[in-house]
């Protein structure tokens, strides 16, 4: 059988290069790009594909956010997280006024001898992020949580404002309802916002307002899609159960569920 390596803490000098060599390359084109079209939230550099598995450094506006998904780094995050906020600022002439670690897994955060991540930052008491010239709130997230924009969406958000125009919209597992504010931003008819956590329907209901979209047209409820009364939930409903009657009966293994 295999088995999984463990991935060993990070090393910071080598973060700091392959972070200074990920921003030069977007500096050139990327970002005058996303700024052109109003877009301040975005992600700067990707370990996974950067020589840095394991973390993520992403800009919200004012707010520069590092993620890590395995073993912290091998520096004080007190020194670590201002050498990372002036690399970008050198590097993009991008001003931030805050620099947050978000430690994504629990062990980082509670084993004993393990870094602790500062307190969060102050930001404005709105403080919003744009993209492709529509407005979100941006919170510095709590600790292991999910910012509240999700970057890798912005495919899908960038589509919907372009083909929404008259449609009605369902938007499941909504979050913070971002892939509705671009479809009724896109000329929508009717959106409705789907999720099971209501603080994030209440951030999703903000958005609208921040973009003074009509509230009317803007639906958020708590719940997921099967459970809706709509005609397109009951449609997923007649779809789920073909899907069922169709697969092939198979047990599932001892200890856990199909």
């Amino acid at each position: 059988p295999t088995t999984r390596r463990r991935l060993s803490a990070l090393h910071a000098p080598m973060l700091l290069d392959s972070v200074r060599a990920a921003l030069a390359s977007r500096s050139q084109t990327l970002l005058p790009s996303l700024h052109a079209e109003g877009t301040d939230c975005y992600r700067l550099f990707h370990g996974t594909t950067e020589g840095e598995p394991g973390c993520t450094l992403e800009r919200f506006g004012d707010l520069l956010l590092w993620q890590t998904f395995r073993d912290p780094p091998d520096m004080d995050p007190q020194e670590l997280l201002p050498r990372l906020r002036d690399l970008v600022e050198d590097e993009t002439g991008v001003p931030l006024r805050a620099v947050h670690w978000n430690a994504r897994q629990k062990r980082q955060r509670s084993r004993e001898g393990v870094l602790v991540p500062p307190g969060a930052p102050l930001l404005a008491a709105e403080h919003v992020g744009s993209e492709i010239g529509l407005k979100y709130r941006i919170d510095v997230p709590p600790p292991g949580r999910d910012p509240n924009l999700y970057l890798d969406f912005r495919a899908a958000r960038r589509w919907l404002a372009a083909n929404s125009e008259g449609r009605d919209v369902l938007n499941a597992f909504a979050f913070t309802c971002g892939a509705g504010v671009a479809a009724l931003a896109g000329g929508a008819r009717h959106v409705t916002n789907l999720d099971f956590s209501q603080s994030a329907l209440d951030v999703g209901r903000e958005n609208a307002r921040l973009n003074g979209l009509p509230v009317g047209a803007f639906e958020c409820k708590k719940g997921g899609p099967l459970a809706a009364s709509t005609g397109a939930s009951r449609l997923a409903r007649r779809r789920v159960r073909v899907r069922v009657r169709r697969c092939p009966s198979r047990a599932a293994p001892a200890g856990r569920s199909a």
